[in-house]
């Protein structure tokens, strides 16, 4: 593993056990708004078989479970921190049936061409190696006519909300990550990891650079976050 993966593992395997909280405080309980409506644009494809990329805690898999019922989710993660906490947490819902977390690595997704019916991925783009690469490995492995969704930070549009918005990112996240985690360095990491990070509309572009088409994406709460989609050709 690479020097900067290393570096992004270490980190989240730190912050495993105050991650949920964290992220709940400092989106101010929308956090799983966003998850649902990601969810729901999963239900759109009617998929059966799932993979969850960077699954974390697997928070994003149980928004989908409970919004299919019936459907078989993969989580993969290479944090094994992340992973003992998402087993923890998931053991509480009864959807943790339709869910199954395994290590792996975003980068070189250990499954076959066509495998599933559906790939998706939150709040992680930002931290791999290669955007491109990524989004090339979730294609891979999803069946023709499948879709590639990511729910992941983005840029507000408006300049005064925009504005505001980073005020808050830039200054109040790292103090109030440490305070619930006592890891400021990655509260700190946080916001930095979203300035070279492409906007909504540029993107876009990097999903249709992969191949997929139908290419969309969904501004939410403002665009601080957005949900982008596109689909594997039909062969």
């Amino acid at each position: 593993m690479k020097t900067k993966e290393k570096a992004i593992q270490k980190m989240f395997d730190s912050i495993a056990n105050y991650y949920d909280l964290a992220n709940s405080v400092l989106s101010v309980g929308r956090d799983r708004y966003w998850r649902n409506f990601t969810a729901q644009i999963v239900k759109t494809y009617h998929p059966q078989e799932i993979l969850d990329i960077c699954v974390g805690t697997g928070m994003l898999s149980l928004a989908i479970a409970r919004a299919i019922k019936d459907c078989q989710i993969v989580g993969i993660d290479f944090s094994e921190m992340m992973l003992k906490k998402g087993e923890k947490r998931l053991a509480r819902f009864p959807e943790r049936d339709f869910i199954s977390l395994k290590y792996g690595n975003a980068m070189d997704i250990d499954f076959a061409e066509d495998s599933f019916d559906c790939t998706t991925l939150a709040f992680s783009l930002r931290n791999v190696p290669d955007i491109l690469h990524v989004l090339d490995e979730m294609k891979r492995v999803v069946r023709p006519g499948g879709a590639v969704i990511s729910l992941e930070l983005s840029k507000p549009e408006n300049t005064l909300f925009r504005n505001i918005y980073y005020l808050y990112f830039y200054r109040l996240v790292p103090l109030l990550g440490k305070l619930i985690s006592g890891r400021k360095q990655a509260y700190r990491y946080l916001p930095n990891s979203l300035t070279n990070f492409p906007d909504r509309s540029e993107l876009e572009v990097m999903f249709k650079q992969v191949g997929l088409v139908n290419v969309r994406s969904y501004p939410l709460t403002g665009g601080i976050v957005a949900v982008h989609v596109g689909e594997k050709p039909l062969e």
